[in-house]
């Protein structure tokens, strides 16, 4: 299979794409160019083909690796780089240059929007760096030079849903009023029927597409501002990896659906506070639009082995920088922190035997 490089028309260098300038930076000359430049230095190769690629065939005895993975040969040294069915830009493990594999957002998988990343590499470490400061009892080397050097600037895929539907809601609504008149207390209970409707509007929902990754990581790393997001274009992944969804509409329709209406019904039963307590609530929604885009998000992501052998993921978003992930702890920084507060213990009780 094909493999693009991005290749500067100054020195032959690849090119990536540059968060803090959002232009496309040769990193050896340091020669930078917008998306309009590129389409003129690379006519045709800035948009996916029409058609997807054929996938590596299953072997006849039904090799899951061989299902599951695709050949493509580095444009710069020639070498074969294999990878899984999803994976849509990587690097060359030989040369390190940036690759975008062609044909894996084509067709029916070409994204229709992108933002791109807003958050440099530099940025994110130090981020990530003051972020890991704030806590305490972290093992050393997590935060160590070898250890940040993992973080790897991803894009994600997720679907991106807008939608317009009429609701109603209907119930039984209870007062009580209590009061005292001289030696003698009254209840008044009032109950009368309450009706809502109303036209609701949702833009932006956004969710996870790929099922893969962690998937409690990747949507707690929610929300983007949509609003930056662009058409969608082949070098806007070059320098960074990125996946091709595995979850296709017809799967997350329902889900988002009832996601919605849920937050439908909170919506109009907010409006019924000052009636008192609310029993014997039904509700009822009539879907007016729903509109699909796919869309690819920036992530910095890293991975950390524990000594428990517990696999740690940190993710970052990197338009936002806000930061999610488990924190692992040190057994020594712990047990030292333990002693500390056993010796004072002691002491006090030493010094107090002493006063008695």
């Amino acid at each position: 299979m094909e493999a693009l490089t991005y290749k500067c028309p100054n020195c032959g260098g690849g090119l990536i794409f540059d968060p803090a300038s959002g232009q496309f930076k040769c990193e050896f000359c340091l020669s930078k160019f917008t998306e309009e430049e590129l389409k003129h230095h690379f006519p045709g190769q800035t948009e996916p083909d029409a058609a997807e690629p054929e996938e590596t065939p299953e072997s006849e005895a039904g090799d899951e690796f061989t299902a599951h993975s695709m050949a493509y040969r580095c444009p710069s040294c020639g070498a074969e780089i294999i990878t899984d069915d999803t994976t849509a830009a990587t690097f060359c493990y030989y040369c390190h240059n940036p690759i975008v594999c062609e044909g894996r957002l084509s067709g029916v998988f070409k994204p229709d929007k992108v933002v791109p990343f807003e958050i440099d590499r530099k940025t994110a470490e130090k981020t990530f760096l003051d972020w890991v400061k704030k806590r305490k009892f972290v093992p050393r080397d997590f935060f160590g030079k070898k250890q940040l050097e993992k973080m790897t600037g991803v894009y994600f895929p997720y679907w991106m849903t807008e939608a317009d539907l009429s609701g109603e809601l209907e119930g039984t609504a209870r007062q009580v009023r209590v009061w005292v008149a001289g030696d003698i207390e009254y209840t008044e209970t009032t109950t009368y029927r309450v009706h809502r409707a109303g036209k609701l509007h949702f833009r932006e929902y956004l969710s996870l597409a790929f099922r893969k990754g962690d998937q409690t990581l990747l949507s707690r790393i929610l929300p983007y501002d949509m609003s930056r997001a662009v058409d969608f274009a082949m070098p806007y992944l070059s320098g960074f990896q990125a996946e091709k969804r595995d979850v296709e509409r017809s799967e997350a329709e329902l889900s988002v659906q009832n996601t919605i209406h849920a937050y439908s019904e909170d919506l109009l039963r907010d409006t019924t506070g000052g009636c008192g307590i609310l029993t014997g609530e039904s509700t009822q929604f009539s879907q007016e639009r729903y509109d699909w885009k796919y869309c690819l998000l920036p992530v910095w992501l890293m991975t950390y082995r524990g000594r428990d052998d517990k696999m740690y993921y940190f993710a970052l978003n990197a338009q936002t920088g806000e930061i999610v992930g488990e924190l692992p702890l040190s057994g020594k920084r712990l047990a030292g922190l333990f002693a500390g507060v056993a010796a004072a213990v002691s002491l006090l009780v030493l010094i107090g035997g002493m006063l008695l």
